[in-house]
């Protein structure tokens, strides 16, 4: 059936269609213009080595502001210092939805990260806990603007651990789950 064509949708949402492509949100809108979308993926599509995308309702699962209530902590403001946050992914649990154990075979983690009221300029990388530092960053933030940006980011197989690298200035973060490949 295509990407909608009403609506109400917000950037970062996804959307899925009849025909099982996956759309994400790009530029909010409502009513008979429901904004802009891109083509994630197909998944109706074969992809090498079989991986195959479960997606849910988003869950937040940090959200490091005080009293955030979320089920994984940090400090806030996360420092900016090359801090590494290391996040057990595997088994948690918000409002009933879970993330796949280690033992259910979950390679990488489908979300949204925010970067919230930062003290100046920096950045957010992502990648599996003890894995390398990536060179390049998945979201870029400037002071006192809050930023998202949606990832899908490999997750250590063993442990169901993400590792998030903050470098620059101080930041509060937030992540969304959306969803998991196994």
């Amino acid at each position: 059936s295509g990407k909608p064509t009403t609506g109400i949708y917000s950037i970062g949402e996804y959307v899925m269609d009849s025909f099982a492509n996956l759309y994400i949100c790009t530029t909010s809108g409502s009513g008979s213009n429901p904004g802009n979308f891109k083509r994630v993926v197909s998944l109706l599509s074969s992809y090498k080595g079989g991986a195959v995308y479960f997606l849910s309702s988003p869950i937040r699962v940090l959200d490091s502001r005080a009293s955030s209530g979320s089920p994984l902590t940090a400090p806030s403001p996360v420092p900016g210092n090359s801090t590494i946050l290391t996040l057990t992914l595997a088994g948690a649990t918000v409002n009933g939805v879970s993330f796949p154990g280690t033992n259910f075979g979950a390679i990488a983690a489908i979300g949204n990260i925010t970067a919230v009221s930062p003290t100046g300029a920096g950045d957010i990388r992502l990648f599996p806990a003890g894995g390398a530092v990536p060179t390049v960053s998945n979201l870029n933030y400037v002071e006192r603007t809050t930023v998202a940006n949606s990832f899908v980011v490999p997750i250590n197989q063993a442990t169901g651990q993400l590792a998030v690298q903050v470098d620059g200035a101080d930041t509060d973060l937030i992540i969304d789950l959306s969803g998991f490949v196994q």
